[in-house]
């Protein structure tokens, strides 16, 4: 019952913030937690506690944070700059525009986009100084400035 104790634990840890999600997505996570802690009782043997103890464990993946904070990490080539973009609301588009916040980017390299904490990373082919992020879960949004200037702010400096 270790393991199912635990999960249990967490699971009404986390009723107890219920606010900070989607009613849609509370109301799943619920629905699966309580379905699961009803049939304990039924359990007859280890795999039974098992599986119901994934259950429990696993419902936490329906759960949609209400805002959550999108952190724009701006990488120049000799410094760095950080931007918070706070009470994001789920499933909302997120603009960010380089002219607004670093001004004096020189290009951009690449963009990447992590989130789980750093476990997932994501590199995006994109160069462009706009990027438009559906906002779905808390994220580092890291974007490298490039070593040498693009060949149209190279010919304005010439002419």
């Amino acid at each position: 019952y270790t393991a199912y104790d635990a999960a249990v634990d967490v699971a009404g840890a986390i009723m107890m913030h219920m606010t900070e999600y989607t009613d849609e997505s509370y109301a799943e996570f619920y629905k699966i937690v309580t379905g699961a802690t009803a049939k304990k009782g039924d359990a007859k043997t280890q795999e039974d506690l098992d599986a119901l103890t994934y259950t429990i464990q696993s419902a936490q993946t329906v759960l949609r944070k209400k805002t959550v904070t999108v952190t724009l990490q701006i990488e120049y080539v000799n410094s760095s700059k950080t931007v918070k973009y706070e009470n994001q609301t789920y499933g909302t588009a997120l603009d960010i525009d380089l002219a607004d916040v670093a001004p004096t980017i020189k290009g951009v390299e690449k963009w990447t986009i992590s989130t789980d904490d750093g476990a997932t990373t994501t590199k995006l082919s994109s160069t462009d100084t706009k990027l438009t992020l559906y906002v779905t879960k808390s994220a580092t949004v890291t974007v490298y400035e490039l070593d040498e200037p693009t060949d149209s702010e190279t010919v304005k400096t010439c002419a």
